[in-house]
């Protein structure tokens, strides 16, 4: 089974997490995608990181909103 970890943490320019004193803990989640290529689970206890799943070959856009700022992943599912 095909799966990876994605975070939405906001970092500073080191890399670094923010404290979530300074962000918040409201983060929104988008999943694009046409088909069904993954599957998005959540990490319990963990807002701001999800554990997708791959099932079938084809391209998908991951985007998260934390204080007004989005960012996303665009990915795609291998054979």
């Amino acid at each position: 089974e095909c799966f990876g970890n994605v975070t939405a943490s906001p970092k500073n320019k080191d890399g670094d997490d923010i404290d979530s004193r300074i962000h918040g803990e409201q983060v929104q989640w988008t999943l694009e995608q046409e088909g069904s290529h993954v599957r998005m689970d959540e990490q319990p206890g963990v807002p701001f990181n999800k554990i997708l799943f791959g099932l079938a070959p084809g391209h998908f856009a991951l985007c998260a909103t934390v204080r007004g700022v989005r960012g996303c992943l665009n990915g795609e599912v291998i054979p």
